[in-house]
């Protein structure tokens, strides 16, 4: 049985997509399955997350432009936690190639080099593109028996959460 979403769910979300700084993604490469470790910029309202990748690199052949993705983020593992307990989060996304020079790319590229500002380099080199996954839904699993849907509203709602407050 799927449980409804609640504050320690969005909290949980909330934290999974700014605490962490991979995420795997499952993509189709030549009608096979093909996974990849990745560096990722989530946008602010968790709609979408940002991966600069290598034109090189074989999972890039499928984050082709309206590309189905699945996106895998989760806890750190060690040896004295327990792998069912792992909070984690995988999201269904469509893959959007960002073109140079335009203001969505602008943007997340800032946005990607204030999470992984060692990435500036890579920014001058030829073979390397944005590619926005823009989120359609998912499933977070909080720990052994704790799973809940995740939907759009609920990641705009762990968004908010994320906001600072103002005075």
């Amino acid at each position: 049985m799927i449980r409804k979403m609640n504050v320690a769910d969005l909290k949980l979300l909330q934290a999974l997509l700014t605490r962490q700084r991979v995420l795997s993604v499952g993509v189709l490469v030549e009608g096979a399955p093909w996974v990849a470790l990745l560096p990722f910029a989530v946008a602010p309202d968790f709609s979408r997350a940002f991966v600069h990748v290598s034109k090189l690199g074989r999972h890039t052949a499928g984050l082709t432009d309206g590309a189905p993705v699945s996106a895998l983020v989760h806890q750190s593992d060690g040896p004295d936690r327990d792998p069912l307990q792992l909070g984690r989060l995988t999201l269904t996304a469509v893959a959007r190639p960002l073109t140079p020079g335009t203001a969505d790319h602008d943007a997340a590229r800032a946005l990607y080099l204030r999470a992984h500002p060692s990435s500036e380099v890579t920014f001058g080199l030829g073979d390397f593109q944005l590619v926005a996954l823009h989120f359609t839904s998912g499933r977070l699993v909080g720990g052994f028996a704790r799973a809940t849907d995740v939907g759009l509203a609920d990641l705009a709602a762990a968004a908010k959460k994320n906001e600072a407050p103002r005075p």
